[in-house]
């Protein structure tokens, strides 16, 4: 979340930051191993990712 905070900080305006923050975060949140064929993730990137995040 801190990246994302970052990213968002460097990159948006104030009044767009929050909502870009809670529509990255609900779709990291709602990735699945169906969903990963979607993003083009290998299993072993997605299983590193779930075991961080």
């Amino acid at each position: 979340m801190a990246f994302i905070r970052h990213c968002a900080n460097a990159k948006l305006s104030a009044q767009d930051r929050a909502r870009f923050v809670e529509v990255v975060e609900t779709q990291l949140l709602s990735l699945h191993l169906g969903s990963i064929a979607r993003y083009r993730l290998r299993l072993s990137e997605f299983d590193a990712w779930q075991t961080v995040w």
